[in-house]
This record gives C-alpha cells, structure tokens and sequence, in this order.
C-alpha cells in the first residue's frame, strides 16, 4: 500500500531505484563479472625500479619549478605569509591574560 502510493507520487525516482536494484542484482550474480584470473603480479626488477623513481624525481622536480614560477607570478610574497600558529598563540585568549 506505502509502495504504491510512493510510485504514484515519484515515478522517475521508482523507475531509477528499480533500475540500479536489478541492474546491481544482474551483476552481482552473473559470474562473468570482473575476471581478475588474467592478472598476474610480477617482480619489478632493479631496473625498472630505477628507471621509474628518476622519472617520478623528473616529474616532481618540474612540478616544483613550476609551482615556483606560479608562485612568483601570483603571490604571496614571504612577507604575506603568516604561519597559523605563531597567530593563533598571539590571539589566543589563554595566553593573553597570563
């Protein structure tokens, strides 16, 4: 009775909720789901390991380059900068009457 007067008020909403229930309930039970049989786990071997941290330094060193160019176009300058301690210590109502 509560279901039908619901599907009476929201019919694109039942239709949506009764979509993803039988399409999750279709996927769930077929066994042709994810296959993951054809993955393998292989050791990486001292060259690859090294071939692939000197292009993860090679990325990060560019990365920081152009965060500092970024920085020097757009701000702030060292000055700006305020650290959120040091200002939260000097307003601190704790610290202001002792």
């Amino acid at each position: 009775m509560v279901f039908t007067s619901f599907r009476q008020r929201h019919p694109r909403y039942t239709i949506l909720v009764a979509l993803a229930l039988f399409s999750t309930i279709y996927f769930l039970s077929s066994g042709s789901g994810l296959n993951m049989s054809g993955l393998t786990l292989q050791p990486i071997s001292q060259e690859t390991l090294r071939g692939a941290l000197a292009r993860s330094n090679m990325f990060y060193n560019k990365m920081l380059k152009q965060r500092k160019a970024l920085i020097q176009k757009v701000g702030p300058t060292p000055k700006d900068i305020e650290t959120y301690v040091l200002s939260w210590l000097s307003t601190s109502p704790l610290t202001s009457n002792i």
